[in-house]
């Protein structure tokens, strides 16, 4: 099996783990986007879970391949990390991340279970199943050769797909693929200054795509929306955690459609007409102020500056239970007398999902070290510009928008929100 003309890694052999392939529950993958709704600001940005997990498996055969020379793996090992490289994602549901938020799991304790049902296949392309688990439940050190955060191939595979069909950019990534390497039970960048500055560069780059692509106002916007009704449809038993998870990305679209409350089927119709709620309020760190949005006279969008340390207690309130943000959300419709499902609050995800961690640095005659020790000044200016990113917002529809963001308005929800913590 030849998978052809990958845009980025041109023909790849696939021969030895087509029996994975063809599984029905792996070939779901075409059928569910990447960047989950991201189409809809981005019109390229229609490639799959599919086509990442064969960029990430081509992408850990040429690592495990430069590993086998060096004696870092034996051919089982290198086997193994390279089915993995290929079902590392084979957990995800419908628009990949959305729908996380919603449920009771994520998609990597999904994909564990999964993995189960792929073990005769896994076994016909010889590997072994259990070290494969233990990769996939990151128990087994070498798991970081495809999963690391920094370092990892997918990664390496995902950044590339998504800034080209995001016009982001490119990762110079030089030969830092090639050279990461595994001592001592971690993942490795050999001290050379050329190395360490791809590493960092890396880095800055996986920010600047959660600042102009991941965590984009109008996708964040727009993915809190489909949750909302995704939520809705659960809460009123028209949708289960375990049909949800099944689904592809056209099934959830038609369990939306079908619905049998109207304005969540409406709310379908309006975000495939690009129609779906503008931002009206924004709370940011005090540290990193923004005005007020003011157009031809009419104010937008107000925005109010608090210490990272309430914004973050706020986000993590409200991240923990999507009912805390319905309740907020009629609250605020009624007592502002605004209509009926116009409201929406979009809490940052947890920020972890994009601040940089510490990639490991290897000299010759040293322990192993942080990069921070050889570039600290860029490693600090990477997390000031994380923090930077941390947001609550408030939208509605275009037509209550100005209303919303009325000085006094504004100032009156955002007070709401912080005694939800008081």
């Amino acid at each position: 099996m030849i998978y052809r003309d990958d845009p980025h890694l041109g023909d790849i052999d696939c021969t030895e783990v087509t029996p994975i392939i063809d599984h029905p529950l792996f070939q779901l993958l075409r059928l569910r986007r990447q960047l989950g709704l991201s189409f809809l600001i981005f019109p390229r940005a229609q490639h799959t879970r599919f086509d990442h997990s064969i960029g990430a498996y081509e992408r850990t055969r040429q690592r495990m391949r430069i590993w086998l020379n060096e004696g870092v793996v034996d051919r089982q090992t290198a086997r193994d990390i390279e089915i993995f490289g290929l079902v590392h994602d084979i957990g995800h549901g419908p628009y990949s991340h959305v729908v996380e938020p919603v449920t009771n799991i994520n998609h990597d304790e999904r994909g564990a279970n999964i993995l189960k049902e792929l073990e005769p296949a896994i076994k016909k392309c010889r590997g072994n199943f259990e070290r494969i688990q233990n990769l996939f439940n990151h128990t087994d050190p070498l798991f970081g050769a495809v999963h690391d955060k920094n370092l990892g191939t997918e990664k390496f595979d995902y950044l590339e797909r998504d800034s080209a069909v995001t016009d982001s950019g490119r990762p110079q990534l030089r030969d830092l693929p090639w050279k990461v390497t595994f001592k001592d039970g971690e993942l490795v960048v050999p001290y050379k200054d050329d190395l360490l500055d791809a590493a960092l560069h890396i880095q800055e780059f996986y920010v600047d795509m959660y600042k102009n692509v991941y965590l984009r106002p109008a996708s964040a916007v727009l993915h809190r929306w489909i949750q909302k009704l995704i939520f809705t449809l659960m809460k009123d038993d028209e949708l289960t955690e375990d049909s949800l998870w099944s689904m592809v990305d056209g099934d959830l679209d038609a369990a939306i459609l079908n619905s049998r409350q109207d304005w969540v089927a409406e709310s379908m119709r309006k975000i495939r007409s690009r129609e779906w709620p503008r931002v009206a309020i924004s709370i940011k760190p005090t540290q990193f102020p923004e005005d007020d949005v003011i157009e031809k006279g009419h104010r937008l969008q107000s925005v109010f500056s608090v210490s990272m340390r309430r914004l973050k207690k706020l986000t993590k309130y409200f991240n923990r239970n999507p009912r805390r943000l319905a309740d907020a959300e009629e609250d605020i419709e009624k007592n502002f007398n605004l209509p009926e499902h116009s409201v929406i609050i979009i809490p940052l995800a947890e920020t972890q999902r994009f601040k940089t961690q510490q990639i490991r640095v290897y000299k010759e005659g040293c322990s192993i070290t942080n990069l921070s020790r050889w570039r600290p000044k860029g490693v600090d200016r990477l997390r000031e510009i994380a923090d930077s990113y941390v947001c609550l917002r408030i939208a509605t529809d275009t037509g209550h928008r100005e209303q919303l963001a009325k000085t006094d308005i504004a100032k009156r929800i955002v007070q709401y929100l912080f005694n939800k913590i008081a």
